[in-house]
């Protein structure tokens, strides 16, 4: 014999705790006390009750029907991990496809690096370079700065030698 309950549509076995409501319908003791703790009525046909109005039923299975009782319990337990089972597939496969495109974007982000990292390179060059050629004609700059000042100074001797021969 089959028997379900209604609230959370698992299987009564003989092992559970199973209560009743005063109009006759049977549910497991928690699933019915946690229902009774938001609505004072029957889960099934709504009819009021209370804690206190709720009884335990004892029931007497012969052997063979256990056996069937736990056959049928068994095959609700495969049914459940079967589609637990479905669900951690789907879970699975949605997270590999996940992880592969994360790692597409993340090769394209090491590449678009490499790419930057190269152009900072040459860009750094170049400036090293600017750098060196700015140094240099400011050196160039500079000597040529000297060299007018001692072209002046050689000018004015060259007159004073000249002023000098002349008188």
């Amino acid at each position: 014999m089959n028997i379900v309950c209604v609230i959370c549509s698992d299987l009564l076995v003989p092992s559970d705790d199973v209560f009743h409501t005063p109009c006759g319908h049977i549910f497991h003791f928690v699933c019915l006390t946690q229902w009774l703790e938001r609505s004072k009525s029957c889960p099934q046909c709504r009819e009021k009750t209370t804690n206190h109005k709720i009884h335990r039923i004892y029931f007497n299975f012969s052997n063979n029907d256990t056996i069937i009782e736990d056959t049928c319990s068994l095959q609700d337990t495969i049914d459940k991990l079967k589609f637990q089972l479905l669900l951690k597939e789907k879970d699975v496969k949605h997270y590999t496809d996940k992880s592969e495109t994360l790692t597409k974007q993340s090769k394209e982000l090491m590449k678009e690096v490499r790419k930057l990292e190269s152009e900072l390179s040459e860009k750094n060059t170049a400036i090293y370079a600017l750098k060196d050629q700015v140094k240099y004609f400011k050196e160039q700059n500079l000597e040529i700065q000297n060299n007018g000042r001692e072209i002046e100074q050689l000018k004015k001797k060259l007159e004073n030698y000249r002023y000098t021969n002349l008188t």
